[in-house]
């Protein structure tokens, strides 16, 4: 009985992550995925991590983008909740005892960020290949277009 379940759940998960992973390919010319170490973050924070079906989700994403003539990139993800994603600066909320900061102020530029809005764009900079700290001259106070 136990094991008919969670074959039941195993096989709702992938049926969800098949049909979100089409909809963003058919939504999507470029996709920008963070090559996170989720076997890592299921240590750290639980088996939640492994029960969301991440890591399946990314794989159906980067074989369909390929079947269908999208571009989808792997990401590093290092330091992008702590890179103000308007000046470049590691300003931001680092640590796990920090993870309930939403919202944080850099304190370089001032700017005022929502940390997983901010994210996703320093990832899509990054994803496009442009460098923020290099853009930012800190003498000066003047960000390089």
């Amino acid at each position: 009985m136990v094991t008919r379940l969670h074959e039941r759940i195993k096989n709702r998960r992938k049926d969800y992550n098949h049909k979100v992973s089409k909809e963003i390919i058919k939504n999507y010319k470029e996709i920008y995925i963070t090559k996170d170490n989720l076997r890592g973050q299921s240590k750290i924070l639980g088996k939640s991590v492994q029960d969301a079906g991440i890591s399946q989700l990314r794989n159906f994403i980067t074989y369909k983008g390929d079947n269908h003539g999208r571009i989808v990139k792997l990401v590093n993800s290092k330091n992008t909740t702590k890179t103000c994603g308007n000046c470049g600066s590691l300003t931001g909320p680092s640590g796990l005892n920090m993870l309930n900061v939403r919202n944080w102020e850099c304190s370089a530029c001032r700017a005022v960020l929502d940390r997983d809005t901010n994210s996703a764009n320093v990832i899509l900079s990054f994803g496009l290949g442009i460098n923020l700290v290099s853009r930012f001259n800190s003498r000066s106070g003047i960000l390089v277009l």
